[in-house]
């Protein structure tokens, strides 16, 4: 009997040890990443926050429903990462897709100075390349900010993320709708939280 009692009080205290250990041993869970985009009256900026671990790339889509009904030029979709198609123009030639690279922190875009000269493909300071966009700086006339959705996409885990307009414009990727956050700095600018 008291050869039993030895060995469960050992393994009590086994027991007791090894629960001490793991508490110690236990780190801080990783932050979700955040996308926090602004269009701002220089630049259309992409930050990412918490993104050490991710190399992520950029897409952009005019979705409106003013866009929609155009049946001249519709919907600027160049910007919108496809492997299979970018925007085909009034004449029929086809203009991308592109794909914005994001890094782990973010990326700068410079603005066109009109979409309907890059929906026509004139070449010269509209030509949308990495650092260029094919929408035109905001103005009190016309801003594009509530008329697009935008996509993100992990190139390492191939994660997805879309919002804006209509995200459903990417249903084919089975992305993921992120949590908005209500820290904003402008009426310009929105946060999300990738999860």
């Amino acid at each position: 009997m008291t050869l039993i009692l030895f060995f469960l009080a050992c393994d009590a205290f086994s027991f007791l040890s090894t629960e001490e250990d793991s508490a110690t041993e236990t780190t801080a869970p990783t932050p979700n990443p955040e996308a926090d985009i602004d269009w701002n009256e220089e630049q259309l900026v992409l930050k990412i926050k918490n993104g050490d671990s991710i190399q992520l790339e950029f897409g952009i889509v005019e979705t409106s429903d003013e866009c929609s009904a155009d049946t001249v030029y519709g919907c600027w979709t160049g910007e919108n990462c496809s492997a299979t198609s970018g925007y085909i123009s009034p004449d029929g030639s086809s203009i991308g897709p592109y794909c914005h690279p994001v890094g782990t922190t973010g990326v700068t875009l410079e603005y066109s100075a009109n979409l309907t000269d890059v929906m026509d493909g004139v070449t010269g300071t509209n030509v949308i390349e990495g650092g260029r966009t094919g929408f035109p700086a905001p103005t009190e006339e016309e801003s594009y900010e509530y008329k697009v959705t935008y996509y993100l996409n992990n190139t390492n885990s191939q994660d997805c993320w879309v919002w804006g307009v209509n995200p459903e414009y990417f249903e084919e990727q089975n992305c993921t709708f992120p949590v908005p956050i209500h820290s904003v700095d402008s009426s310009s600018n929105m946060r999300f939280i990738l999860k």
